[in-house]
């Protein structure tokens, strides 16, 4: 997966999110079945994922760039719900939405050396050729 397409699921996931979030009583649906928190956890860890995939550059400035863009996605679907007379925001959601974020970019942040190691080894492999006998 490219990382323009990672940047574009990332976004495609989050307004699919957000749309079905404000839906009314989609969201209490949805949270009768599955646990509120555990929801949020899990789709801005996928969200979290895709966007530090999808942004270019040294490990912790990726991250860095992951955790501002959670922090303001997070927070224009609290203020969204803000808006909704029939919803209310909840901020202990948008921890949730942070504590998935910084969780996934500090596991990506540590699995980083040894994911450009062995993609380090595979390009190395494809480079080189043997020398053919005469």
């Amino acid at each position: 997966m490219s990382q323009r397409s990672c940047l574009m699921a990332a976004i495609a996931l989050f307004c699919v999110m957000a749309a079905i979030g404000n839906v009314p009583d989609t969201a209490n649906a949805l949270s009768a079945v599955i646990y509120d928190k555990l929801l949020h956890f899990t789709a801005y860890a996928l969200i979290s994922t895709l966007v530090y995939v999808g942004l270019r550059g040294a490990p912790a400035v990726r991250a860095l760039r992951t955790l501002v863009s959670i922090f303001v996605l997070g927070s224009i679907v609290e203020m969204i719900q803000l808006a909704l007379p029939y919803r209310n925001p909840n901020w202990l959601d948008w921890k949730f939405d942070m504590l998935a974020a910084l969780t996934c970019v500090g596991m990506l942040m540590l699995l980083h050396p040894v994911i450009t190691a062995r993609q380090a080894l595979r390009i190395e492999r494809i480079n080189h050729r043997p020398a053919r006998k005469p």
